[in-house]
């Protein structure tokens, strides 16, 4: 019959011998098999974070990632975080186009970290669209992080916004798309608060916005064509970048010249003498007859312009 001291020892020494066991298959793995990286740059983004700063949108509440280091990923290495200032101190969020966001004082966040099989590619080759680690053949202290596209002896090309592999589309798979896919809008922030604010999806009659949610009506069903239940034209469902104000970018709409006389006139003449750069703003191509606006059109502008329009096309142009 054990004693109760004898009973502790050995329990002690079982645990003392597990940790020691596991401490030397901790050094195995990491000398030969694993190795450690830490993400510094935003290249690979959302996937995999580097150096930032979690930033919450005051407009629509929305908590995206703001960069802030601009070095290499390497083993071993925290990264050297570098302060922005000037414009960098300045955030846009990009669920709802909300800019001048100040982050120089919300606290920095380290990168992702990776643990990487070192020799998975002397079992395989490489698979497309999966996420790999190399090393720089000009500077081999230099790893990157990135994703597989091309084989080896593909050629490839972008056509469309679409990658092609060899003349032909480079299909990806369910599990793919989910792992490539990148947000571009949440209907659950809506920046509904803001006086201007529009849904950014653009539907045709077979899709609705019911609770935050697109969903998709198809037409009844005929049981007996099946084919002829099918819409005769694709439902669209198209995406515009909703900003509420400022931007540089350039929109068009097309309008004839005489649709544009006397609207165009008449609103030159009434800010010619008046200190506000909506003239400066908005000009209209009498050659090539579009109406152009540089950055977002303010809200007061086009409720002028659409008041004072006398012709239905140049109202609608705005």
């Amino acid at each position: 019959m054990n004693t109760p001291p004898d009973s502790a020892i050995r329990s002690c020494r079982t645990a003392v011998d597990l940790a020691v066991a596991f401490v030397v298959a901790v050094i195995l793995l990491r000398t030969f098999v694993l190795e450690g990286y830490l993400i510094s740059t935003g290249s690979m983004a959302p996937g995999l974070y580097g150096f930032h700063r979690r930033v919450h949108c005051p407009s629509c509440r929305f908590v995206f990632a703001f960069g802030v280091a601009f070095d290499e990923s390497t083993p071993g290495s925290l990264g050297t975080i570098q302060e922005p200032t000037g414009p960098r101190r300045l955030a846009t969020c990009p669920n709802c186009g909300q800019s001048g966001i100040d982050v120089s004082n919300l606290p920095n966040n380290h990168g992702d970290q990776l643990l990487v099989h070192k020799h998975i590619f002397d079992i395989r080759s490489p698979k497309r669209w999966e996420t790999v680690v190399f090393r720089n053949p000009a500077s081999p202290g230099e790893a990157f992080v990135k994703r597989v596209v091309g084989l080896p002896g593909e050629t490839i090309r972008i056509k469309a916004g679409d990658v092609h592999i060899n003349g032909q589309i480079a299909r990806k798979s369910l599990a793919a798309q989910l792992d490539l896919r990148i947000p571009v809008c949440s209907l659950q922030l809506p920046d509904s608060e803001h006086p201007e604010w529009q849904l950014p999806w653009d539907l045709d009659q077979h899709w609705k916005l019911q609770q935050n949610t697109l969903q998709y009506s198809a037409p009844p069903a005929d049981t007996h064509s099946p084919a002829a239940s099918l819409p005769a034209e694709p439902a669209w469902i198209r995406f515009h970048y909703w900003k509420p104000s400022g931007g540089r970018h350039l929109a068009e709409t097309p309008l004839t010249h005489a649709a544009a006389e006397p609207d165009w006139s008449d609103f030159l003449n009434r800010f010619r003498d008046v200190p506000i750069a909506w003239s400066a703003q908005l000009h209209y191509d009498a050659e090539r007859e579009v109406l152009q606006c540089t950055g977002v059109m303010p809200a007061e502008l086009q409720r002028d312009l659409v008041r004072n329009a006398t012709s239905s096309e140049f109202r609608n142009a705005v």
